[in-house]
């Protein structure tokens, strides 16, 4: 069994990353498998412990202070085949290609883009 300690300043929130093998973190020994995401939050510790049984693990730690800003996420919920994916990406790229080619230069909202705000 090893162990590693890695030191996070109090009050920063992160990640960790594992890449390959199999780690448990924390006093609860939280379970991390290859491709898997742990996150931890701001609850004091300045201390996160990581420790493997009979395999090496390889992870990567991320933390930060906290921006305090809201998050925003988007998920595409349909699968598309790639034929409907490219015309997606082009009707995109189109619309990009007109609003910085246009005289508002993106300073005014369109017509339909005031219709959704309302």
């Amino acid at each position: 069994m090893k162990t590693v300690e890695q030191s996070i300043p109090a009050g920063y929130i992160g990640l960790i990353y594992m890449l390959k093998g199999t780690a448990y973190v924390g006093d609860k020994h939280f379970e991390g498998k290859a491709h898997h995401t742990l996150t931890f939050s701001e609850d004091g510790a300045e201390t996160i412990k990581i420790r493997t049984k009979d395999e090496d693990a390889h992870f990567v730690v991320i933390a930060g202070e906290p921006l305090k800003e809201p998050i925003m996420q988007t998920v595409m919920l349909e699968i598309m085949s790639w034929e409907a994916g490219r015309v997606v990406r082009e009707e995109r790229n189109e619309r990009a290609k007109h609003d910085l080619d246009g005289p508002q230069r993106g300073s005014k909202m369109t017509a339909d883009m005031k219709q959704s705000h309302k």
